[in-house]
């Protein structure tokens, strides 16, 4: 994860801190970042129109970027990064190219939606980076990730025990869960890595929760190759720690 977070500086360049400027607000963003990532577990009123996309993901990331917008105007922030221009103006390009093809775009409000839709996931990739590049960076990815962990796995849980026939609900299950079974497998080393590195005892019992209930989660999926995934990732990743550390 530090090595990840150290080849960051392939996509940020290093500015001088301005000491009048507020530092990105990591935890909120966190917060913010890991709502955006439950949003299809959130009750949502079904869509009169649907779209190809994940509607309620974007619907959620739009307003977290709406707000962080105003609250950039109210207070700035900057934590002394900026995207290079080799990553950020093909991304600019990219989206402008969209809004032009809306003039001879057969359906032009889909192309507005595409256009809007691509906007919106640049901004949050802007917001990702600079997170990372930030001083913070480690602990507000483990907070975004056990957020996400603690939240789809503690709703698992609710709709196992609500279930009073589970060969009925075992569809059910694996529809809603299994789109969390990969990210959850993925995320779980490092929040039980997290556990080993906890300040407090509390911290530390809360961590072995999240880590539990998102592993709840990953079964209740019935997802045999994440499942698999997940053992072998804890395999690479402790093994790797105990062979490779120093």
């Amino acid at each position: 994860l530090s090595h990840f977070l150290t080849s960051m500086n392939d996509l940020t360049e290093t500015r001088s801190r301005d000491s009048g400027v507020a530092a990105l607000p990591a935890m909120p963003i966190a917060a913010a970042f890991a709502l955006i990532m439950i949003a299809p577990l959130l009750p949502w009123p079904r869509a009169t129109a649907g779209t190809n996309g994940p509607w309620r993901v974007e619907l959620v990331a739009a307003c977290v970027l709406l707000g962080l917008s105003f609250w950039a105007l109210i207070k700035p922030f900057s934590d002394g990064f900026a995207v290079r221009a080799s990553v950020l103006y093909p991304l600019i390009g990219f989206i402008l190219w969209s809004a032009v093809s809306i003039s001879w775009a057969p359906y032009p409000l889909p192309a507005v939606h595409h256009t809007l839709a691509w906007a919106m996931y640049v901004g949050v990739l802007l917001i990702a980076v600079g997170l990372c590049a930030s001083r913070s960076g480690v602990e507000t990815l483990i907070t975004v990730f056990a957020g996400v962990s603690l939240v789809a796995g503690f709703a698992a849980v609710i709709d196992y025990l609500g279930t009073t026939d589970f060969a009925s609900a075992e569809f059910a299950l694996r529809t809603r869960y299994g789109r969390y079974a990969e990210l959850l497998v993925t995320i779980q080393p490092l929040v039980w890595i997290a556990v080993l590195y906890a300040r407090s005892a509390s911290q530390k019992w809360l961590l072995i929760a999240t880590a539990m209930l998102g592993w709840t989660a990953v079964m209740l999926s019935l997802s045999k190759g994440a499942a698999l995934a997940g053992v072998i990732g804890f395999a690479i990743a402790f093994g790797g720690c105990l062979l490779l550390s120093n």
